[in-house]
């Protein structure tokens, strides 16, 4: 499941709600906010998420806060973003990374 948060996931995991496939948690997160403002009926509501992010530090419980995941992390965020590999959902939500 680590390998599903950095990006780096070798496989396409299932969602049994969507039956979509992901290969990262960024795009599920995302997904699964624009699924849940459809089914109130919000639609052409773009979401945007405004940070997103790796601690590059943590408590003696919190092993993989390092700086190594954290750069892991960002760079395959933006390589992520900058290669349109946006959402899966049947809509339009194109997403967009400030740095």
């Amino acid at each position: 499941m680590f390998c599903f948060v950095l990006f780096v996931q070798p496989r396409k995991l299932f969602d049994r709600n969507t039956l979509l496939h992901y290969t990262n948690v960024f795009d599920a997160v995302v997904d699964a906010a624009y699924f849940a403002m459809s089914y109130l009926n919000f639609t052409n509501i773009p979401v945007i998420v405004t940070e997103s992010g790796w601690p590059s530090k943590g408590g003696s419980s919190e092993p993989d806060t390092t700086l190594d995941n954290g750069n892991t992390y960002n760079s395959n965020l933006i390589r992520h973003v900058l290669n349109n590999t946006d959402s899966k959902a049947p809509w339009d939500c194109t997403q967009h990374l400030h740095l």
